[in-house]
């Protein structure tokens, strides 16, 4: 974990906290079980509880894991899609005829894509 001491008077920055959880106890067997019961604590007596359960269900939680990595895909896509409208190509201006060129916002007053997302700003709808 590095050599990086916690206080509460000064926060870890982000660059710490990337990448590297913090370990306080046996956290993935709680994660696990909490998957492995639909999203629920319910039942959970301990983390020993937990790590029991999630030993006598690993088949069940590998199912869990691979159905929601498919569940994910659709989502994934539409997330693609959502920055591709949200980013613009940096050579369009140099890439694109005047007449195309002109029905995109200017960069400053970009506000389209949003509609395309389906993104409002509160009152604007």
């Amino acid at each position: 974990m590095g050599s990086y001491q916690y206080s509460r008077e000064q926060p870890r920055p982000l660059s710490h906290r990337r990448g590297k959880p913090d370990v306080i106890g046996d956290e993935r067997s709680l994660f696990e079980f909490y998957l492995l019961n639909n999203g629920s604590f319910d039942g959970c007596a301990s983390r020993a509880n937990a790590k029991r359960v999630v030993n006598e269900g690993k088949d069940r939680l590998q199912q869990a894991i691979r159905l929601k990595a498919q569940a994910d895909r659709p989502a994934t896509l539409l997330e693609d899609v959502a920055d591709a409208l949200a980013t613009r190509h940096p050579a369009n201006a140099e890439t694109l005829s005047a007449e195309l060129l002109a029905l995109f916002d200017a960069p400053e007053e970009r506000k389209n894509y949003l509609e395309l997302q389906g993104v409002h700003k509160p009152g604007s709808v």
